[in-house]
């Protein structure tokens, strides 16, 4: 059903975003929208029910979970276990939790991005796939709040918080390089070679002859049960062509503005994005291609911030960037419904249609 609250949403979202068409959150039209469209994204994720992945074991885990049976990072533990003392049912924590997610969003495009409802609808266009993957969206806001540290080279406080998030989702171990990414300027022929590298490992198969469980196991055996699952879901031929294609036309452009602008912040986004096409490159198609798809969302999420950038970079004439990022809101809601519809071709269920919420 194209028709649905997720497509209204996006929908809206995009007319906020032509109504105050590149203002920043320092314009009261564009920080009043932008509060309206946070506090509608937080009561209808946050009183969903039976929407979202894994949404029969994360309720069950909330009413249920016990602090020394459980497999689960301790932080997701620990906050459920406070959850179920202090709120009432599980739509209060998935209230608490769809706030925090927004709240840190909203501070993230006030803070640095250059249209921040533009941002705001790509973001939610291109992450709604990862709706209800309640420890792995934790991580992936705090490693977004822990980049002011990057930026003010305070390593010690970055790793602080990286530590947090990996009390949440042990995949956020991924998001370490991002210090040195940030910091670090890599000239633009050797990003060149590793887009062209990743590109020929990930179409090499050779992912699939790593025995990766093995050294995963040695780390955390809990973790490699949980990635053999996931892995065993994948089809081995589910290779992305579109994805790559899409990562391609933004990565293009965006060296080009590495070469040209000066501007350190976008400057740093657009890196963090890069290498989590990389991450993408090398896993797409692959037994690990959970790797291209959650791994690189920790990077990937930088997306919301570096299409405005291009945009406004490569583009002067004002209907032009209109048209473009009209384009472009097209493509990535094409994607947005294309991510939904992987779960009914994954276990024949629509985890996503009709909404539900426990208002009615």
């Amino acid at each position: 059903m194209f028709l649905s609250i997720y497509t209204f949403t996006a929908f809206f979202l995009f007319i906020f975003s032509l109504s105050s068409f590149y203002q920043t959150a320092k314009n009261k039209r564009v920080k009043t929208l932008l509060k309206v469209s946070v506090i509608w994204l937080i009561i209808y994720e946050g009183f969903r029910w039976e929407i979202g992945t894994d949404w029969n074991y994360y309720e069950t885990f909330v009413n249920g979970c016990d602090w020394h049976e459980s497999h689960e990072e301790i932080g997701y533990v620990l906050l459920n276990n406070l959850s179920r003392f202090f709120l009432p049912n599980y739509t209060c924590f998935l209230l608490l939790l769809s706030g925090f997610f927004y709240i840190v969003i909203y501070k993230i495009l006030i803070k640095y991005s250059i249209a921040p409802l533009m941002s705001l609808c790509i973001y939610y266009c291109t992450m709604l796939g990862l709706l209800g993957c309640n420890r792995q969206l934790i991580a992936v806001m705090i490693c977004l709040l822990s980049i002011r540290y990057i930026k003010d080279h305070k390593w010690k406080y970055f790793l602080l918080m990286i530590l947090i998030a990996f009390l949440f989702h042990t995949s956020s171990l991924i998001f370490l390089p991002a210090y040195f990414v940030v910091n670090n300027s890599l000239k633009i022929k050797t990003i060149i070679f590793l887009v062209i590298a990743t590109l020929i490992i990930g179409q090499s198969g050779i992912i699939n002859h790593i025995p990766y469980i093995n050294y995963v196991s040695l780390l955390d055996a809990n973790s490699s049960e949980k990635l053999l699952a996931y892995s065993s879901q994948i089809d081995v031929n589910s290779f992305s062509f579109l994805g790559v294609i899409k990562r391609l036309f933004i990565i293009i452009p965006s060296l080009f503005v590495l070469i040209r602008s000066n501007n350190s912040i976008n400057n740093a986004f657009i890196r963090l994005y890069i290498t989590g096409c990389l991450i993408y490159f090398t896993f797409n198609g692959s037994v690990l291609m959970l790797m291209s798809s959650r791994g690189a969302a920790y990077y990937n999420v930088s997306e919301m911030l570096v299409i405005p950038i291009l945009i406004k970079y490569l583009f002067s004439n004002t209907n032009i960037q209109r048209i473009i990022w009209l384009s472009y809101f097209c493509l990535v809601l094409y994607i947005m419904h294309r991510d939904m519809n992987y779960y009914i071709l994954l276990g024949g269920v629509d985890i996503y249609r009709p909404y539900k919420s426990v208002l009615f």
